[in-house]
C-alpha cells in the first residue's frame, strides 16, 4: 500500500525509504573531483554566482546558462527546495508532475543533479512515467524532419583551463544559431549531449546534466540519449532531467505548437530567430553560423553582421550576435576587436 503522507513533510515516502543522502555523487558512489555544489545568486536580474562559481570565473557555458537557461521568475523558489524532497516528489504518486516541471526550469544543473543522483533505476523509471504523462498530453510531434547537432564541449570535462587550452569548435551561441537555421528549413534539432559514456570512463553525471540543461537553454527540441538497450542508471537520470525541462527523449511525443504552452521561452526564441533567417539564402545562413565559431569569429565582424541584420529588420538575430560579441570579447574567444 502507498504511504498517505504528503511529499515534503520530511518523512520517508513509499518506495523511497532507502534514498541515500544527496551529494554531488555519481550513481556508482564516487565523488567527482570537480563536482559542483548547488548555488544561485542573482543581483539586479543578473546571475552573479552559479553552482559555486562566481561571475568573474564564468566560462562561455556558464555565461550562456546564466543568461538563457534559468527562469528567474521561479528560480528563488526552486533553489529553496531541498533536493531530497524534490527527488521524493519525483517518485511519489502524490508529487504533482506539473509543479515539478515548473520548478525544474528555475534549477541550476547542480541542483537538478543532486535531485536525481540518489534515485535507483526503478525509481527513475517511475519518475519518467509520471513526467511522460504531462508531456504526451501536449500532442503528437509534427511529422517533419530532425537533425542531430553536436553540442558545445564542456571545458571542465575536457581537462584544463588557463593559457594554452584548446579553443572549442563550437560555443552555445554558434550552436543555438545553428538550431535556429535548421528550424528555418523546417527541421527540428536534437542535441547530442555526449551521452552516458565518454571515453574509457563514464562522464560524470553532473557534466552530463549540464549538457542537457544547456540543450534546453539553446532552444533545442530534444536530446539524443543512448538507445534503450544501452540504458543504465545514468541514462535514466538524464532522461528524467530532459523530461523535466520539456525536451524530447527517445520515443516521446511532442506537442504540435510550442508557442501555446508556457515554460518554453528558449524554443520560442529559437523559432523567432528562425523566422528571421527564412528570408536569407542558405549560404548566408551558413556563413552567419560559421561566424560564431571561435576559430573564425571576429568581434568586429560580429558587430558588422549585427548592424546588417538590424538594417534588414532581423532584430532577434542582431541582438543575439551582439550578445555573443560581448561575451567573446570578455572571454578572449575568437579574434579581438580592433583598436
Amino acid at each position: 500500500m502507498g504511504d498517505p503522507r504528503e511529499p515534503g513533510d520530511g518523512t520517508p515516502l513509499a518506495r523511497v525509504h532507502d534514498l541515500r543522502p544527496r551529494t554531488s555523487r555519481d550513481p556508482d558512489g564516487k565523488q567527482p573531483a570537480d563536482a559542483r555544489v548547488p548555488s544561485l545568486q542573482v543581483r539586479d536580474d543578473e546571475v552573479t554566482e552559479l553552482d559555486g562559481r562566481a561571475l568573474a570565473d564564468f566560462g562561455a557555458l556558464d555565461t550562456f546558462l546564466a543568461r538563457h537557461g534559468l527562469d528567474h521568475a521561479v528560480a528563488t523558489e526552486a533553489m529553496a527546495v531541498d533536493p531530497v524532497t524534490f527527488g521524493r516528489m519525483l517518485v511519489h504518486p502524490a508529487g504533482p508532475a506539473e509543479d515539478l516541471a515548473r520548478l525544474a526550469v528555475g534549477m541550476t544543473p547542480a541542483q537538478l543533479t543532486a535531485a536525481v543522483v540518489g534515485l535507483r533505476t526503478g525509481e527513475l523509471a517511475m519518475a519518467a512515467t509520471k513526467l511522460r504523462a504531462i508531456r504526451e498530453s501536449w500532442g503528437d510531434r509534427p511529422a517533419d524532419g530532425e537533425v542531430l547537432v553536436m553540442g558545445p564541449t564542456e571545458p571542465d570535462a575536457a581537462g584544463g583551463g588557463g593559457p594554452g587550452r584548446a579553443v572549442p569548435r563550437e560555443t552555445p551561441w554558434s550552436t543555438a544559431l545553428t538550431i535556429s537555421s535548421y528550424a528555418a528549413r523546417g527541421l527540428r534539432s536534437r542535441i547530442v549531449t555526449g551521452g552516458a559514456r565518454s571515453g574509457p570512463a563514464p562522464e560524470p553525471l553532473g557534466h552530463a546534466v549540464r549538457r542537457v540543461v544547456l540543450a534546453h537553454a539553446m532552444g533545442s527540441w530534444g536530446v539524443a540519449l543512448p538507445r534503450a538497450d544501452d540504458a543504465d542508471q545514468r541514462v535514466a537520470a538524464l532522461e528524467v532531467v530532459a523530461l523535466l525541462l520539456g525536451l524530447d527523449g527517445p520515443g516521446l511525443r511532442r506537442r504540435a505548437s510550442i508557442l501555446t504552452v508556457a515554460g518554453r521561452p528558449q524554443v520560442a526564441a529559437s523559432l523567432r530567430r528562425a523566422a528571421e533567417l527564412v528570408s536569407l539564402g542558405d549560404a548566408e545562413v551558413d556563413r552567419l553560423c560559421a561566424s560564431l565559431r571561435p576559430a573564425s569569429a571576429s568581434v568586429d565582424a560580429l558587430e558588422t553582421e549585427a548592424i546588417d541584420l538590424q538594417a534588414r529588420a532581423a532584430m532577434e538575430c542582431a541582438a543575439f550576435l551582439r550578445e555573443a560579441a560581448t561575451v567573446y570579447a570578455a572571454l578572449g574567444l575568437g579574434r579581438p576587436a580592433s583598436n
